[in-house]
């Protein structure tokens, strides 16, 4: 953050399986979220203060599964300076009845959640300045 980013996604180790998550920053909803939900991840509060309310729901109920990326998507897409640090900082290790349990809902909420419009770039915002208002769905 001192040389001016504002988004910040780290990169994680699964030990369930060997897997890589490359991230997309410039088109994320373009890669199936382009791994930006992944830990871990910091941002400026303007940009989160941003998203439209609607975004973070389906209908009528708030998002709980894959509300990480529900909120990431908008974030990157917004960021005017997000970075990827490539070292671990994360080590994630799922059970197995979680992942189970929890897969075809999670990737059904994945998919309606990435067909949503993009967000357009914010221009940077100078801590403790006022944040932008809200978008507004299209």
């Amino acid at each position: 953050y001192d040389k001016g980013a504002d988004v910040t996604i780290g990169s994680m180790l699964r030990l369930d399986k060997e897997s890589i998550y490359p991230v997309d920053l410039t088109d994320p909803r373009g890669s199936r979220g382009g791994n930006v939900w992944q830990h871990l991840r910091t941002f400026r509060k303007y940009l989160f203060d941003a998203i439209c309310i609607e975004d973070l729901k389906m209908g009528e109920e708030w998002i709980e599964l894959a509300s990480d990326w529900a909120f990431m998507l908008p974030i990157v897409e917004m960021s005017s300076r997000p970075v990827h640090i490539a070292d671990t900082l994360y080590i994630y290790d799922p059970s197995r009845r979680e992942r189970e349990r929890y897969e075809r809902e999670r990737e059904s909420a994945v998919s309606r959640i990435i067909a949503r419009p993009r967000y357009a770039p914010l221009p940077p915002n100078e801590p403790y300045s006022e944040p932008p208002p809200p978008q507004t769905s299209v």
